[in-house]
């Protein structure tokens, strides 16, 4: 019986192995809260309140992180995802994305659009479950 239990457990793990898709899948949930990951495919979330109402700013690179920081505004351009984050507090928290400006890349508006749909990607792999732009 051990050995039938055995066997079955490990098909299940193999199958669900492979229905991931190309997007990681976290083991848990994150928690909202500051976290960057620095490096060529820079990205930061940060938890922020405002009047109140608590959000989850999403930055695409450095600099634009550094200026909400100084200035407390997340700096245009900015694209809202109004209850489409996680569950905090009751209810679902809205995602802001200070989307990349195409004005500052060599690409334009088609890198700004990469950078900006692999911030949303690592966002969505870090709260499996979650798909706040519906893509």
């Amino acid at each position: 019986m051990i050995r039938r239990t055995t066997v079955l457990a490990a098909i299940a793990a193999i199958a669900l192995a492979g229905c991931t898709g190309d997007r990681p899948v976290a083991s848990a949930p994150a928690t909202p809260g500051r976290y960057i990951e620095e490096g060529t495919k820079f990205y930061a979330e940060l938890l922020h309140e405002h009047k109140g109402r608590k959000s989850i700013v999403l930055f695409s690179d450095k600099a634009s992180l550094e200026e909400f920081e100084k200035s407390g505004e997340v700096p245009p351009p900015v694209k809202s995802y109004i209850g489409r984050g996680p569950d905090m507090d009751g209810r679902k928290i809205t995602v802001v994305l200070a989307m990349a400006n195409a004005k500052n890349l060599n690409g334009g508006q088609d890198e700004a659009n990469t950078k900006d749909r692999r911030v949303i990607k690592t966002f969505e792999s870090r709260y499996p479950g979650l798909d706040i732009d519906g893509k």
